[in-house]
């Protein structure tokens, strides 16, 4: 779906034979900063498991949850590069969706959202930020890189282009 230097970025969606999915990939002007839409539509409410993962190409030496306000976020390092994946969190979720964040988990390598109160017929649409940054000034690129991976704000960036 989306090649990174740590590897490719899927986006998989359960119970696989209940729904019609449908994925979006954006890139965004900065070098890096992706914007990964996972679209499904139920015949019936129900809870759906997104999962938006990596298989690892080279040594994770360290990882990190970086929450924050309409955001959940797991960072990987190697070298002085590292690659952020977030989506957004419940409270964003219930205002923006009227939904209900069920579970969230930090898997090695990705994140996985359960989300409950999808209606039937109707679209709903889950966003992962995906960004990687080459670490050289410390203070500076994590922020940027941490920031880059929000969907909220890769939404206002595309509002604002």
């Amino acid at each position: 779906m989306l090649q990174t230097p740590f590897g490719i970025v899927i986006v998989e969606v359960e119970p696989k034979d209940l729904m019609e999915v449908n994925f979006h990939v954006v890139e965004l002007k900065t070098k890096g900063r992706y914007l990964i839409e996972a679209e499904v539509r139920t015949e019936y409410v129900q809870e759906i498991r997104f999962i938006c993962r990596f298989t690892p190409i080279i040594a994770i030496a360290d990882t990190d949850i970086e929450t924050g306000e309409w955001l959940e976020l797991k960072s990987w390092m190697s070298g002085e590069l590292k690659m952020c994946i977030g989506t957004v969190d419940d409270s964003w979720l219930q205002q923006s969706r009227n939904v209900k964040l069920s579970a969230m988990e930090y898997l090695g390598n990705g994140l996985s959202v359960t989300i409950k109160g999808i209606r039937p017929s109707e679209p709903f649409t889950l966003p992962f930020g995906v960004a990687w940054k080459q670490i050289v000034d410390v203070e500076k690129d994590n922020f940027e890189v941490w920031v880059e991976a929000q969907p909220v704000s890769i939404y206002e960036d595309l509002k604002n282009t």
